[in-house]
């Protein structure tokens, strides 16, 4: 047998030797579904190179470059098949690693080492011993041709509820629907006739194409992105895929130029439904122990942009602390003369099913503990949009007996607050951006640049968690105190200019202005990181040049798992597949562009933790 195996040439018998993806796809195409291209390296070949590269086989790389060659070159996806992978058992999901958009064959071959290396990955390890199952030697990889999906999702031919088949998707890319790292459209199918009884359309701001994340065109993002035709044609897909095999199917898919292509097809096992059913019950029951007796509305609004799905670490460290009333975020309010909750000490965010969601009820008392501001939760219900820029109102009539009894002596002090507060942004307006720059930042960074010299690997666990702790108070709370002064700065002046360009121009042509003239000209700024960036792509300045300066920053950068670039010594390639505008040329709002945040009783479209 071959040691590289086209997929569409799979026959039975070898379907043991090229995983459960592979064996499952190569199933399903030899039923004519519409699956893409692809290519198959048996799992003999990582076993035979075990401790080698792929360079060290000539005549293999032959093949592969042949097999490249026949897919027609161009963009690939790279993915996992070992043979436990996608049973009837267990699925897989999401522990081997998927790369998408290879574009090369050296890429290529770096993305097939990279899946080998994953089957060796702690978090495998951890997956194959929680379900009893045995450490697997070696792995087949499957290559398949990307195709350049306007909309993709998943398709569950039983709904984990059991009430028809479920339709989950969004633009671009699918990636993100399965990771659950956007809110997709979800449609319910009748299970017998394929009728649609229930359509759910979100705001969908975001997509992931080739070519990285973009945003979606703001006539696409509240629309559904599939019709009935679209619709039809999944329903009459599952029931294919379902008679083919038997049981019920995860099924991946995705449209292109008017084609529907199967991407997937994984049995719902039972294991996961059980997962999922007792998650919901958990989720539920949490919910309700942190609604308020009035009710509570949680909106995925402002930390989701910048940390959609944090690890349990970052969550604990960075969220629940720097978020709370004593960490940098609650310590800000207070220096900007407001007078936070000192309960608030989880912050006002919760977790739910992985992700941060802001809790409506508890955030009003993040200004002021104790005044009547509440949001209309049935506001926000009716018109769920709302929920992305909430914005509190004073209400006195929620006030208790015991609240209009205190009120005397809270209503001097609310007053002597607004003193404060307008008093305390007067002065430092004036004297905070040459302290800021001249007195805190520059011995912070120093600090900083020491402590990445030093050689953290010799330390004990002792000592490594007593500088985790030193740095979270350091940067957390010490440093974020001021660091966020600048946008809560800006953003009390921008409020204020627009007001003032609302009564001469009107709200709409107000905001348009501003907005122009924010993107116009950054110059007297000093050169932005856009323009570092498009210098590195033009050569004008070397990666080390730009690691030096930038070497901090990177993708999904709140997370503290994530790696920084000066960790990975590169930059992803979807930083430079369109240039950045230079000062002088208008733009919208690039990856790297962020918007003032709300102050309480203050409009405006974003939030401090965009600018991470």
């Amino acid at each position: 047998m071959d040691e590289i195996i086209s997929l569409f040439q799979i026959h039975q018998e070898e379907e043991p030797f090229v995983g459960g993806k592979a064996a499952g796809l190569a199933r399903l195409a030899r039923a004519k579904l519409p699956v893409p291209s692809g290519f198959v390296l048996l799992e003999a070949v990582h076993r035979r190179l075990k401790g080698q590269s792929l360079r060290d086989d000539p005549r293999l790389i032959e093949q592969l470059r042949r097999a490249y060659r026949d897919l027609g070159e161009g963009s690939v996806a790279v993915r996992s098949s070992a043979r436990s992978e996608d049973s009837d058992a267990v699925s897989f999901a999401g522990q081997q690693v998927t790369t998408l958009n290879v574009t090369d064959f050296e890429a290529l071959l770096q993305a097939i080492e990279r899946c080998w290396n994953s089957l060796a990955s702690d978090r495998a390890k951890a997956y194959r011993r929680q379900h009893g199952l045995p450490e697997e030697p070696a792995m087949a990889v499957l290559v398949q041709r990307m195709i350049p999906a306007e909309v993709s999702g998943v398709l569950f031919t039983r709904a984990p509820d059991g009430r028809g088949m479920l339709v989950e998707a969004a633009w671009g890319l699918g990636e993100p629907v399965v990771s659950g790292r956007v809110t997709p459209d979800r449609f319910r199918l009748d299970a017998v006739t394929g009728a649609i009884v229930e359509r759910c359309l979100v705001d969908k701001p975001n997509m992931l194409t080739a070519s990285g994340e973009s945003v979606v065109p703001p006539e696409r993002r509240s629309i559904a992105c599939l019709n009935d035709e679209q619709l039809t044609a999944l329903f009459t897909l599952g029931q294919r895929v379902e008679e083919l095999f038997g049981t019920p199917r995860d099924v991946e898919f995705a449209f292109a130029e008017g084609q529907l292509w199967l991407l997937q097809a994984r049995p719902i096992t039972a294991n996961l439904a059980q997962q999922r059913e007792r998650l919901c019950r958990e989720e539920i029951a949490a919910l309700r122990a942190k609604a308020e007796p009035r009710g509570t509305v949680w909106s995925r609004f402002n930390l989701a942009e910048v940390l959609p799905t944090p690890t349990p670490m970052t969550w604990s460290i960075l969220c629940r602390y720097f978020l709370s009333s004593k960490g940098g975020f609650g310590t800000m309010y207070r220096d900007l003369g407001f007078d936070p909750d000192p309960n608030l000490t989880e912050g006002v965010f919760d977790l739910i099913a992985g992700r941060p969601y802001c809790n409506l009820s508890r955030q009003p008392r993040l200004p002021v503990r104790d005044a009547p501001l509440e949001h209309d939760f049935a506001a926000l219900k009716s018109n769920p949009a709302s929920a992305m820029h909430p914005v509190a109102r004073w209400n006195p009539w929620r006030m208790g007996v015991s609240d209009w009894l205190l009120l005397p002596w809270r209503l001097p002090r609310w007053v002597w607050l607004g003193l404060r507060i307008w008093n305390r942004r007067r002065r430092l307006l004036r004297n905070f951006a040459r302290h800021f720059r001249d007195v805190i930042t520059p011995p912070f960074v120093a600090a900083a640049r020491r402590a990445l010299d030093q050689d953290w690997s010799r330390l004990d666990e002792t000592q490594l968690v007593s500088e985790v702790q030193t740095w979270s108070q350091r940067t957390l709370c010490d440093f974020a105190r001021n660091s966020l002064k600048p946008t809560a700065l800006a953003a009390w002046e921008l409020a204020r200019l627009e007001r003032d360009l609302a009564e001469v121009l009107g709200n709409e042509t107000a905001r348009q202005r501003l907005r122009e003239w924010l993107t116009a000209d950054r110059s007297a700024m000093g050169p932005p990181l856009e323009k570092y960036i498009n210098d590195l792509q033009n050569g004008k300045i070397s990666l080390d040049d730009f690691l030096q300066r930038f070497g901090h920053r990177g993708g999904n950068e709140m997370e503290l798992a994530a790696p920084r670039w000066r960790e990975e010594a590169t930059l992803p390639a979807p930083l430079f597949h369109a240039p950045f505008p230079q000062p002088g040329e208008s733009s919208t709002a690039g990856p790297l562009s962020h918007a003032p945040f709300p102050q309480p009783g203050e409009s405006s479209t974003a939030g401090p933790l965009s600018h991470a």
